[in-house]
């Protein structure tokens, strides 16, 4: 056998360790993986890594600083930038938003040799979105009857067939919604993105301070009503909820949020119509949401496949 050189076997090996610093830089923890449920949107699988000062986000091209974040808050409404303030990641993730999608968005017209009528900037985003939604996506007539039982009283009592096309457009919409959440929410496992590790830890200690997010972390099975009172079927389910919180105390926790008390905390979890139950399992992970009325009899049942008796 043939011996290779001291001093080559150095270089081997100074190049091997080299590759694997490189290597484990670019493979960095994920903000899931860090913080779990800081995230469901275009940073959840984003890598935390250390990033230039003031920068905050890279992704391609684009970069987000700390001036940029401050702006975005100071021009919400006045009394939502408190909580922005607490929630800046979340600020950060909005923002970073429209030009990943607007970079994606480019990339997929010039694929497709789309130069017709030189769409502007913002028609490109929404054809693009629109181009992401499968054409088949369909609401049954067993998914409207079943939505219409369950809300019935939110429509007055009204008979099925004077409500059925807006049942059916409702629940259409929200399909669409949900699938472009859920692809946006797999964004930065097709594109890389990195984003600040030590602005992100010191973000997630007031985004993290919150009833959902510690009740997350309490090793206990969860389930979360986002709603608001004077919603109809948020008030049916509020008795239900009482009960539920007496009889099921220590085994699970069942908590009523307002969406209109915590705006930014319902636009994190991309409440968009309530009232929305999130059911989480004992290690904080979402593994169900419904929207509309939901029986005392249907949550029981979710909340033994989490292992509740």
């Amino acid at each position: 056998m043939n011996k290779i050189p001291g001093i080559l076997i150095l270089v081997i090996a100074c190049c091997f360790i080299f590759s694997l610093t490189v290597f484990s830089e670019e493979k960095g923890p994920t903000i899931e993986e860090v913080y779990l449920g800081l995230s469901s949107g275009p940073l959840r699988y984003a890598r935390l890594t250390t990033l230039p000062e003031d920068i905050l986000l890279k992704a391609g091209d684009i970069t987000i600083n700390q001036k940029q974040v401050d702006e975005k808050i100071a021009q919400s409404e006045p009394e939502l930038q408190e909580q922005l303030k607490r929630n800046a990641f979340y600020v950060l993730e909005q923002a970073a938003l429209y030009p990943i999608l607007l970079q994606e968005a480019k990339k997929w017209m010039s694929n497709q040799n789309i130069r017709s009528n030189n769409p502007n900037e913002d028609d490109l985003f929404l054809l693009y979105l629109e181009s992401l939604i499968p054409p088949d996506l369909t609401v049954s007539d067993q998914e409207a009857q079943a939505f219409y039982n369950q809300n019935l009283e939110s429509f007055a009592n009204a008979p099925f067939n004077e409500v059925k096309d807006y049942v059916v457009e409702y629940l259409l919409n929200q399909k669409k919604q949900e699938f472009i959440n859920s692809y946006i929410g797999t964004l930065s496992q097709q594109i890389d993105i990195e984003v600040s590790d030590g602005w992100v830890k010191a973000q997630s200690e007031t985004a993290f301070d919150n009833p959902v997010d510690q009740a997350r972390r309490n090793s206990l099975p969860v389930m979360i009503d986002f709603g608001a009172s004077g919603c109809v079927p948020c008030d049916m389910m509020a008795p239900i909820l009482e009960e539920l919180q007496t009889s099921l105390k220590g085994k699970c926790t069942i908590l009523f949020t307002d969406v209109r008390i915590y705006q930014v905390l319902s636009a994190r979890y991309q409440i968009s119509g309530i009232p929305t139950q999130v059911f989480f399992d004992r290690e904080g992970k979402e593994v169900f949401r419904h929207t509309g009325f939901f029986s005392k009899e249907e949550i029981l049942n979710k909340l033994t496949e989490l292992g509740v008796e």
